[in-house]
């Protein structure tokens, strides 16, 4: 596996109210979030290198694309430029973020 991974994906919510949603999240999982910049329409989560484990850096990118409709990049990259390969860590934590905001949307849409 790649030492880098990049997933793309639409959803139907305003770039803002889904951006103020996802910067409420303190962690997703085992990604904790490390900054946000409203401003960029950014995000950056962090999976901490352990004495076992090399981590990962995840970015959350928010494009606006309509008045009701939201482009989230998501790119997970390992943390040491010297890993090449990362056992499929990076796919996961991608789909983990999708997946967690995809479910903010629902929760968003039913308020």
């Amino acid at each position: 596996m790649p030492s880098s991974y990049k997933l793309e994906f639409p959803v139907g919510v305003p770039t803002q109210v889904l951006f103020d949603a996802l910067a409420k999240t303190p962690a997703i999982g085992t990604l904790k979030a490390e900054l946000s910049q409203p401003e960029q329409g950014r995000m950056l989560f962090i999976n901490p290198s352990t004495w076992a484990k090399r981590g990962q850096n995840v970015l959350v990118l928010f494009r606006t694309e309509g008045p009701s409709k939201t482009v989230v990049v998501v790119h997970s990259s390992c943390i040491s430029g010297l890993q090449v390969f990362d056992g499929g860590q990076n796919q996961k934590n991608c789909e983990m973020v999708r997946d967690h905001i995809l479910s903010l949307a629902k929760k968003i849409a039913v308020e």
